[in-house]
């Protein structure tokens, strides 16, 4: 099995505020309404080692293990504009209804699934195809009241 790689936003240090990628490692501190609030993370430093930081558990996304057009790292989270058609859409992670041609019906898929307004939510594909990255639901919220 791969190593499974994560972003999250650091919330203390030097690094507050900052995007990190790396792993998580463990709970750090739990809110009683809440549950966990933020987490150890392991963030890869451009050199290959890593470091520990806090994150936001909010901000926790998931790599896809796919590109964009630009050659950048898909992420959960991400605000992408097809270039196919201009739409945006969110890459998203977790079930959505996929169609299926031979049973003519949805069915129920798990995975990365792009959520776009007025679309059913689709598959990703391959995004160098077609995708290139224009921000994230975290920083960019003004992106999606277009």
């Amino acid at each position: 099995m791969g190593v499974i790689l994560f972003r999250g936003k650091c919330i203390e240090g030097a690094d507050s505020g900052k995007w990190v990628k790396g792993y998580v490692s463990g709970p750090c501190a739990t809110d009683t309404e809440k549950g966990i609030v933020s987490y150890y993370f392991r963030a890869v430093e451009s050199w290959g080692g890593t470091k520990q930081c806090m994150i936001s558990a909010e901000t926790i996304c998931l790599c896809t293990g796919k590109e964009y057009m630009d050659g950048e790292t898909a992420y959960e989270g991400d605000i992408f504009e097809s270039q196919a058609g201009g739409q945006l859409m969110i890459l998203r992670f977790g079930t959505y209804q996929a169609y299926c041609p031979v049973d003519e019906t949805y069915m129920d898929s798990v995975g990365f699934y792009a959520e776009c307004e007025g679309y059913p939510d689709m598959p990703i594909g391959d995004l160098k195809d077609y995708a290139l990255k224009v921000g994230n639901i975290f920083d960019n919220p003004e992106l999606l009241r277009k």
